[in-house]
């Protein structure tokens, strides 16, 4: 009888703990939301936050997450944390942790080995870390708003963790366009100046955007020219100004050296003075569609 009794309760533990362990695996992903889809304003403001190759862990002069968080549910954030850019699962982990979900530990740890490097900072210091890195950073016991924060022995061994799976990772090599573009340039294009002028989302953009339109007028120095333009690009293509020579006509470009990887239609306005040299030159024109 008492080998009965002894059993029984093995076999009570025993179940016990299997039962637990399927519900804490069950809890662990009970969060997740299937075929979720967005609508087409959040999906364009996703869009354009992925313009910006960069995560900025101080967000309240943060424009574009400032319209995301605002346009978002709950369901759409959860979603966003496995979104295809690592940029966007960071912005939607944080986002997370603004609105003070419940389950945000539960998110952290589903995306504890995610492993991809982003460049991340404050102000002007700016480095690189893994995606869980940052999420992991969102939720410290001091550092953190979020209610359901870490504790600090929680905090202090997955930081070990991931420590680790940081120790072997290294950023890819950015490529050096510079003496690219160098050899594409024209050789009369002596000296260019760049500035950023507007971005779509600019409540006077479509005001500074007559400026693109506007008649070009150039200044002659000696044997050189100085020649300002406005061109309207895609906000998330690189480009370089160039010029193009036909007869005695010269064409300023704005040439594109490198399509962003977003399906981005977000649009920016840039300023471009341009320092020529020639002496026989009769027109200037400028191609308006980059």
């Amino acid at each position: 009888m008492k080998h009965y009794i002894i059993s029984c309760l093995i076999l009570f533990i025993f179940s016990s703990c299997v039962e637990k362990s399927k519900s804490e695996k069950v809890k662990l992903v009970s969060y997740k939301i299937s075929n979720h889809k967005l609508s087409q304003n959040v999906q364009k403001l996703v869009d354009s936050l992925a313009i910006i190759e960069f995560v900025d862990y101080d967000q309240k002069k943060n424009r574009r997450y400032q319209e995301l968080i605002k346009n978002t549910t709950l369901n759409d954030l959860i979603f966003l944390t496995d979104y295809k850019v690592p940029e966007i699962r960071c912005y939607a982990f944080v986002a997370l942790t603004d609105k003070n979900y419940s389950k945000i530990k539960e998110v952290f740890y589903e995306h504890r080995n995610d492993s991809v490097l982003i460049k991340s900072g404050m102000y002007d210091m700016v480095g690189h870390e893994s995606v869980a890195g940052f999420m992991l950073q969102q939720i410290h016991p001091v550092g953190s708003k979020n209610k359901y924060r870490f504790g600090r022995k929680e905090f202090d061994e997955n930081y070990k963790k991931i420590q680790n799976l940081e120790k072997n990772l290294k950023p890819k090599a950015e490529p050096n366009w510079n003496d690219s573009i160098e050899k594409w340039k024209h050789i009369d294009l002596i000296y260019e100046q760049e500035y950023y002028w507007a971005d779509s989302e600019d409540k006077d953009y479509k005001e500074k955007l007559k400026l693109v339109d506007k008649p070009i007028k150039f200044i002659r120095f000696e044997d050189n020219v100085l020649v300002t333009a406005y061109f309207e690009v895609n906000g998330c293509n690189s480009y370089f100004p160039n010029i193009e020579r036909k007869g005695d006509t010269i064409i300023l470009k704005y040439q594109l050296f490198s399509k962003g990887h977003y399906d981005e239609v977000s649009k920016k306005i840039e300023k471009i003075n341009y320092f020529i040299s020639d002496q026989y030159i009769t027109e200037i024109k400028f191609v308006r569609k980059q």
